[in-house]
């Protein structure tokens, strides 16, 4: 088994599950381990599955050396990051600052307008806490994976 270019945790909306597959095939192809992305949770036991899938994200965050956010467009909000997706975004950002990890957020777009949290992002990216994704860097694309 090939050895793995660095490990992956993809973070975004469930409601884009077929975009969060496709990115983790992305990922895959190009070399990288994928630890864990948005799948939908059925309904019928989202009270009581949701806080050991929030538990068990959160530790696979923990041993990610890159956070990715796919931050799609949702209807007429460009670059839709949604509350969940920063709250992980900023537990790593806590991480990174007070424990002197080093696990990068990488964003597909920046933030349009009507992102609620758009305000810290810009912050965010000015500290270089969060980074755009330079998709030739990892050997990405944004067709459809290989």
């Amino acid at each position: 088994m090939a050895r793995s270019l660095g490990r992956v945790a993809i973070s975004g909306s469930v409601r884009d599950a077929g975009a969060m597959r496709s990115w983790k095939q992305r990922w895959e192809a190009v070399g990288y381990e994928v630890l864990d992305y948005p799948r939908p949770i059925p309904s019928s036991s989202m009270a009581a599955d949701y806080p050991e899938v929030y538990r068990y994200f959160h530790d696979v965050v923990r041993s990610a050396d890159i956070l990715f956010v796919p931050n799609l467009d949702r209807g007429e909000v460009i670059g839709y990051i949604g509350a969940a997706t920063f709250a992980e975004m900023s537990f790593v950002n806590a991480r990174n600052l007070l424990q002197e990890q080093r696990t990068r957020i990488l964003i597909l777009t920046k933030p349009g307008q009507a992102v609620a949290c758009r305000t810290e992002l810009e912050l965010w990216l000015e500290q270089a806490w969060v980074e755009l994704i330079d998709l030739y860097e990892f050997g990405l694309t944004i067709g459809e994976p290989a």
